[in-house]
């Protein structure tokens, strides 16, 4: 994996009389207005440059008649003879160069993707009508992204639309009930999804929940929690493959925590019924919840193996913020009120989605998958994720168990890889 080093603003600020420009294709070159030369490398670093070969979403090019160009944005009804592009200016290198930071815990979704025109990406979120997964949806429905909204309810999907529509008109939106708690539901879904959309270029695995009690799914029979957070994903990011294959640098973003670390499913655990969970006489919420991060985890860097080079799809676990105000706590009065007392102090939703969109969507991690990402950094996983024996063995006992369940509703499931 790469060195990544923070970055300094100093080395890459231009000497007096310099100004830097790009040609329409996204090359960046130096303009020295003392001797009237230009150069393709920075005078002071020596490296090259490049930006989008696009402008960001609802800027246009124009020539004027004295044959300078004037950048109208027609978002912000403004207009500049600045290249917006520039603004976001990247070093050439390769996939082993160094990586610089640029954005941190204090970053916000909409910086990652400001500069990015995404009309042309159609990207699906699952449990997009509230907390993270909406502020994912609305920030790249405001990049002019087609998103797909797969939640629990066609209502709670609609209403979703509905609030981004409003400060967004012209975004496009489109709901879709997928209830994860039945591999039914998901396949249905799935499959008219797939009706809808040839091509599927980011996949957002955002829905998760928290439980309290014990309970098992009404058709599946599974702990509700382990389906809903690992199981019913897997699923789905299986059923989904096929159409991210027909695009070009696909990704899947896989909504872990930094709590995956206190599983207590550990390499001699892993047994179906490890996998599924304890009996109602063991459960204990927050063990079962870490458990499901840890296999998410696991799972979304042994992908990135798997499905890599046959299919291009790259894929990273993320972790979006400690002690992030959502519905995740919706079951329990006593943590949304501690949640509610340290949100001063966490992430906002804006600043908890930016992880998830610079893993989905940032140029910088094109060639990254089966990174961990938390603060749009980087990070090791913890021990379990890290063995690839232990990936491995999640990964045939997750095909197996899936394939048990899914024996009435996708008899295909079991002649295809998963």
């Amino acid at each position: 994996m790469s060195t990544f080093q923070p970055e300094t603003d100093s080395e890459d600020e231009l000497p007096p009389q310099w100004e830097e420009k790009a040609t329409v294709d996204g090359k960046v070159f130096f303009i020295n207005h003392a001797n009237q030369s230009t150069h393709w490398n920075h005078p002071r670093t020596g490296r090259t440059k490049s930006v989008s070969k696009s402008l960001p979403f609802g800027w246009e090019r124009q020539i004027m008649n004295d044959g300078k160009v004037m950048y109208v944005d027609h978002e912000g009804q403004k207009t500049s003879f600045t290249d917006p592009r520039l603004a976001f200016a990247q070093e050439d290198s390769d996939e082993t160069a160094e990586f610089r930071q640029k954005y941190d815990a204090s970053t916000r979704a909409m910086e990652i993707v400001h500069v990015l025109d995404l009309s042309a990406i159609v990207t699906v979120i699952t449990g997009a009508n509230s907390g993270i997964g909406f502020e994912t949806a609305r920030t790249l429905a405001f990049r002019g992204a087609n998103v797909v909204l797969a939640c629990r309810s066609m209502a709670k999907a609609k209403k979703a639309v509905e609030k981004i529509a409003q400060v967004r008109p012209s975004a496009s939106l489109h709901p879709f009930q997928m209830d994860l708690q039945s591999l039914r539901s998901v396949k249905e879904c799935a499959q008219k999804i797939c009706a809808c959309f040839e091509k599927i270029h980011v996949l957002i695995l955002n829905a998760g929940i928290l439980d309290w009690k014990f309970e098992l799914t009404m058709e599946d029979q599974m702990e509700k929690m382990i389906q809903v957070n690992y199981f019913a994903q897997v699923y789905l990011a299986h059923l989904l493959k096929d159409r991210m294959a027909q695009t070009s640098n696909p990704r899947i973003v896989w909504l872990s925590a930094e709590s995956h670390r206190f599983a207590p499913l550990q390499s001699d655990g892993l047994t179906k019924s490890g996998l599924l969970g304890t009996s109602e006489a063991k459960f204990i919420p927050i063990d079962a919840y870490n458990n499901s991060k840890v296999l998410g985890m696991a799972f979304a860097i042994e992908a990135d193996r798997q499905w890599r080079y046959p299919w291009g799809i790259q894929s990273f676990p993320v972790h979006p913020g400690n002690m992030v105000f959502t519905n995740l706590m919706r079951n329990s009065f006593m943590f949304r009120l501690l949640f509610l007392l340290v949100s001063p102090f966490a992430k906002s939703l804006e600043q908890a989605a930016s992880s998830v969109v610079f893993a989905g969507f940032a140029p910088d991690m094109a060639h990254s998958g089966g990174t961990y990402i938390n603060n749009c950094f980087p990070c090791e996983p913890g021990a379990l994720p890290r063995s690839d024996l232990a990936r491995s063995k999640i990964w045939i006992l997750t095909k197996d168990i899936l394939q048990e369940k899914l024996r009435d509703i996708d008899p295909d499931f079991s002649r295809r890889p998963l």
